[in-house]
């Protein structure tokens, strides 16, 4: 049986660590797992020139409204129109608003071009565009991703914050209107014609949906109202850090039940390997004893017997997916907070949310490993930077971590000023 597991679009730079590390677990025990980052393949169908030019059409639609119906429109205008003509040499725009706009609609070819180019570029060679090209690339594509926001206003679009529209995601009737919304949800066009007939031809048995942040509940959740209108049979499992964070609410039967099959607590290595053996064995080994488990069974939302935690010593090197060339590279080296008691933080609440305690335990992976990792994925894909992505790390640990880095001939050290330079 075949296992698709999928990070909704969220952030531009890097891949999220959950969907690499949770593939190759399950490699590791024999499974058979693809990985789908919607977040690296989005921005290739939307800066294409077919997609630009349909959503300069959706500007033209709404016309002058998108001035006048709406005042913060007007000084973001402004500011977007004199930086881009600054860049690009199009030409300095007129004084008045409204000939700003039709400044840009008649440029409309020349931005779609660029735009295009500069996102081939930016998959092309990323970081080793340099310090300077790459911020100005990426402050082009901004650009385009505020173009789509235009087109489809309120939905706003930004490659550092993901997609944000009007609806709450933390609210479920918004999630339930915001799914089937065609005019300010984008996704569901990308979806039918990118995601649905690759999925089809695919045929997996289960897919798994992680969500970390918020703002990847509207496309997560778009997705999955997708794949169950199919004639996809597949079971869709959900899980991801913020999914944790709210699973006693998934306890109670709600409308967000029709989109999928199952909730996955916490770190899903043990969770998903044991399910994906329940499926196989077409539903012989009950899933009342897949540790960290919700589950619906005869209409009624039930939690798994076994509570596991996680060792993060039996984690993987992850496996990323076309990961851009000398890119960012995620990696965590430990779980939870060490201390737990701040009154502010959601960790000391998340020991008593009578759901499972094991996300909010502190666990370290052992240095030999974490060194390992980062001897692999240094050899393998040759990033720029390595970014941890713990919770709390302890200044001690930090300093041993740091030597043990400094003593490995295969890991490049950037000097200080170096650094810096990365930075400025």
């Amino acid at each position: 049986m075949k296992t698709i597991l999928i990070s909704p679009s969220h952030f531009y730079l890097y891949q999220t660590l959950a969907v690499p590390r949770l593939t190759a677990y399950l490699k590791s025990k024999g499974h058979t797992v693809q990985g789908k980052i919607i977040d690296r393949e989005i921005y290739n169908f939307l800066f294409s020139p077919e997609e630009m030019r349909k959503t300069f059409e959706k500007i033209r639609e709404k016309g002058s409204s998108l001035v006048t119906s709406y005042p913060d429109h007007k000084q973001e205008i402004e500011k977007k129109m004199a930086y881009f003509s600054n860049i690009c040499s199009l030409g300095e725009p007129k004084a008045e608003i409204n000939d700003r706009f039709e400044w840009m609609l008649e440029n409309e070819e020349k931005i779609i071009a660029l735009i295009h180019d500069t996102q081939e570029s930016m998959e092309k060679r990323f970081t080793t565009l340099g310090k300077e090209k790459f911020r100005n690339y990426f402050e082009r594509l901004e650009f385009g991703a505020w173009l789509i926001s235009l087109a489809y206003y309120p939905t706003t679009f930004s490659l550092t914050t993901g997609i944000s529209m009007r609806y709450n995601p933390q609210v479920i009737e918004d999630i339930m209107l915001a799914i089937n919304d065609k005019e300010e949800n984008f996704l569901i066009d990308y979806y039918q014609r990118e995601i649905l007939p690759w999925l089809l031809g695919e045929n997996p048995g289960l897919i798994g949906i992680s969500m970390c942040h918020f703002s990847q509940f509207i496309p997560g959740f778009t997705l999955m109202n997708l794949i169950k209108q199919s004639d996809l049979s597949a079971h869709i499992t959900i899980g991801g850090t913020t999914v944790t964070d709210v699973s006693k609410f998934l306890l109670k039967k709600s409308k967000l039940w029709s989109l999928f099959d199952s909730v996955t607590i916490g770190s899903g290595e043990y969770t998903l390997d044991r399910l994906i053996n329940s499926l196989d064995s077409n539903g012989k080994r009950k899933l009342e004893d897949i540790p960290n488990l919700i589950y619906e069974d005869e209409g009624e939302i039930k939690l798994s017997k076994v509570n596991r935690t996680f060792s993060i010593d039996d984690a993987v090197t992850p496996e990323f997916t076309e990961n851009r060339p000398h890119s960012y590279i995620p990696l965590e080296t430990s779980v939870g907070c060490p201390y737990g008691k701040c009154v502010f933080c959601h960790y000391p609440f998340m020991l008593i949310s009578g759901i499972t305690e094991q996300s909010a335990c502190y666990r370290e992976r052992s240095l030999d490993l974490v060194i390992d990792d980062i001897v692999k994925l240094n050899k393998k894909y040759k990033p720029l930077l390595f970014c941890f992505t713990d919770t709390s790390i302890p200044a001690k640990r930090l300093e041993k971590l740091a030597e043990r880095i400094m003593e490995e001939n295969d890991v490049a050290i950037l000097s200080l000023d170096e650094i810096k330079k990365c930075f400025e």
